[in-house]
């Protein structure tokens, strides 16, 4: 006979719930409602957010709706709470003669079960859970910021939520596997001390395990002030298993067990802050997913025995189990492929679409694979360049690196400007790589920095005479060229730092060799030829193109423009050919392995590709989405500065396959 004990147990159909919430949950989730629908609305574009974010707005927005779940979660629980309280309040009267009627809506021919409640909590859990994550996992994997044990916290959590989203798939399909299951009261209600006599249907199992116990569940708080936290707490006080192997012919499983005779074991939903109540466990292992559910039972203190009720509902059909081994696991992605296949042959349309946005996603999450951060801390990454041997340079704001391989040598930082220069750090903006051991540095003040053979020099210093950034650098036979906010300008040693009046005051953000000895330079939205006549305007765009920001000359004569207003292509006598990828602001263009690869502003990077474009972003595995500037090494590796996201590699030959699979 079993002995009273107090043994822990993992409760997944609590009934706790239904009625230890209530007014003060209720107005606890007014706040958390409020503010996650607020930054949900705000995060996902649909209001304006108020002030800077520190987030990528996103991560904000779900954020948001892990508040705002968490707090409709919580007003539920506590409506469901009053709803019970005040329908106890209600029937008082009506039923003062059967107390266990205001304890729970029982119905005295049988309780159902119900296995969709089972699996739409646990997704419910899975939804808030993984909102609740987002912010955590961008500080540890992409802020830049998350240290070795956060990433490690995080990882761990992000573990519990695949545990429970596979609970979830679980749930779901023994839901649809075994359908709902009923069981059948020979009396109602029971009492202490008398006999359980039931019968469950559907009887298809040929054996199956039933348990029978008392269960005890309640709150429990730990700790105080900010670190106070709610558990749910559940103990068997008395359990008996039996074993049944149930006669197929007969439409029910009859169950019968001795109840203890404790006239104070009984059944109290009701209760605050505990709930007591009986259960029944039925469980049955077959191939693949096993059957389990658990029914709550009427077991009360019985004044009058003339109010006990001898009611049986009809048992159910022994069809609404599938009875065939892996029934549901093999027939139902069966059943799934028939139905797509039906609905692409009745609208091939939506269907193609629907696949192309897939094939998109997928080539995202593979080109993804292909990125990888480079080592060292990069703020404001501005430019990186080849040099000769493969030797990548990197310019930020604040440093200079050449990396031979991937093993950097800081060139230039804080601590070394300060010591060569004397005064505060000129912030950096471009960089030109005249040879192995020799660089022209340009800064967002106008300063112009030579570096040749481990020395620096400081050629024009902050504001004299250029007083704004300069964008770009490019010798040539007259010297060298500086193109900027102030303008266009040639520098020599003979004759020092000169505008260029010729192309006017204009701010100049590009500049290029057309491979025939010829310069081109971009002059607000104008495109300006330096040969032996002179400069020559040679083409100008539309107010829409704003100004040119990138220009690449193709070895067949064309020209490549970057304009706020997307890519333009010219022949080599300036005339417009084509225009792509309106409405993006291009920073950056650089042919690779065959391919074009644009970077933009704020829309990472475009690869060319025969079926189009492939993006490369923040869902794809780049930190930032804003390029500032894209070259190789020479090896199958793309480099990429991202301003605000430091210096990436990009293993080119897998994207280039990755399009080629695509075309």
């Amino acid at each position: 006979m079993p002995k009273e004990s107090k043994k822990k147990i993992n409760k997944i159909d609590s009934r706790l719930k239904r009625t230890s919430y209530g007014w003060t949950a209720f107005f606890m989730a007014i706040p958390f409602i409020g503010i996650g629908s607020f930054f949900a609305l705000a995060g996902f574009g649909f209001i304006h957010f108020p002030s800077k974010a520190n987030a990528p707005l996103p991560v904000i927005g779900a954020m948001g709706i892990a508040f705002a779940v968490a707090g409709l979660t919580l007003m539920a629980y506590a409506i469901k709470g009053l709803r019970a309280k005040g329908r106890a309040t209600a029937n008082r009267r009506r039923f003062a003669d059967r107390p266990w009627m205001l304890d729970y809506p029982w119905n005295p021919s049988g309780i159902d079960d119900r296995p969709a409640a089972r699996w739409m909590n646990s997704l419910l859990g899975t939804i808030l859970f993984s909102a609740f994550l987002v912010p955590f996992n961008w500080w540890a994997f992409f802020s830049r910021e998350g240290v070795l044990m956060v990433k490690l916290i995080t990882g761990l959590f992000d573990i519990i939520l695949v545990l429970i989203f596979m609970g979830f798939i679980y749930r779901l399909f023994q839901s649809l596997k075994y359908g709902s299951s009923r069981l059948s009261f020979a009396r109602f209600p029971y009492a202490p001390g008398g006999v359980l006599e039931a019968g469950f249907s559907p009887n298809c199992f040929e054996e199956m395990d039933v348990t029978l116990r008392y269960v005890e569940e309640w709150l429990e708080a730990h700790g105080s002030g900010n670190n106070r936290t709610v558990r749910q707490k559940s103990v068997s006080r008395w359990s008996e298993t039996r074993h049944i192997l149930p006669d197929m012919r007969l439409p029910e499983v009859a169950i019968e067990f001795k109840l203890p005779d404790n006239r104070e074991w009984t059944t109290n939903l009701m209760a605050d802050p505990r709930v007591r109540y009986w259960e029944l466990v039925v469980t049955s292992k077959g191939p693949g997913i096993d059957f389990r559910t658990t029914f709550p039972l009427p077991v009360y203190k019985i004044p009058d025995p003339t109010k006990v009720t001898r009611a049986r509902a009809r048992p159910r059909l022994q069809s609404r189990m599938l009875g065939i081994p892996y029934a549901v696991e093999l027939g139902l992605p069966m059943l799934l492929v028939i139905i797509f296949l039906v609905v692409w042959w009745a609208a091939p349309g939506p269907v193609d679409k629907l696949i192309g946005s897939a094939g998109t996603v997928i080539s995202r999450i593979r080109a993804g694979h292909s990125v990888h951060e480079v080592s060292g801390r990069f703020y404001g990454a501005m430019k990186v360049r080849q040099g000769p041997a493969g030797r990548m340079w990197v310019l930020s704001k604040y440093k200079v690196v050449r990396f031979s391989g991937d093993d950097p040598d800081v060139l230039l930082d804080g601590n070394i400007y300060k010591a060569v220069f004397k005064h505060k750090m000129n912030s950096l903006s471009t960089i030109l790589v005249a040879g192995a051991g020799e660089a022209w540095v340009g800064s967002w003040y106008g300063g112009l920095f030579h570096y040749m053979n481990g020395k620096w020099t400081e050629v024009s210093a902050r504001e004299k005479p250029l007083k704004k950034r300069i964008r770009s650098i490019m010798p040539h036979k007259e010297g060298l060229f500086l193109a900027g906010s102030d303008g266009l300008w040639r520098f020599s040693p003979e004759t020092g730092m000169a505008r260029v009046a010729e192309v006017g005051k204009y701010s100049s953000r590009a500049l290029a060799d057309d491979g025939r000895g010829r310069l081109l330079a971009g002059v607000g939205r104008s495109l300006w030829r330096h040969d032996v006549d002179g400069w020559t305007r040679i083409w100008k765009g539309e107010k829409t193109d704003r100004v040119i920001g990138y220009i690449h000359a193709m070895k067949n004569g064309t020209v490549l423009l970057g304009t706020h207003n997307g890519l333009v292509t010219l022949n080599s006598d300036g005339a417009e050919i084509s225009r792509e990828l309106g409405g993006r602001q291009v920073t950056a263009i650089t042919p690779i392995n065959g391919r074009l690869w644009i970077g933009t502003w704020r829309e990472g990077v475009l690869v060319s590709s025969d079926a189009g474009w492939l993006k490369l972003d923040t869902k794809s595995g780049l930190p930032a989405d804003t390029v500032t500037s894209i070259s190789h090494d020479g090896n199958g590796r793309a480099w990429i500065t991202l301003y605000g996201g430091g210096v990436v590699q990009v293993d080119a030959k897998k994207i280039v396959s990755l399009l080629g699979n695509q075309g």
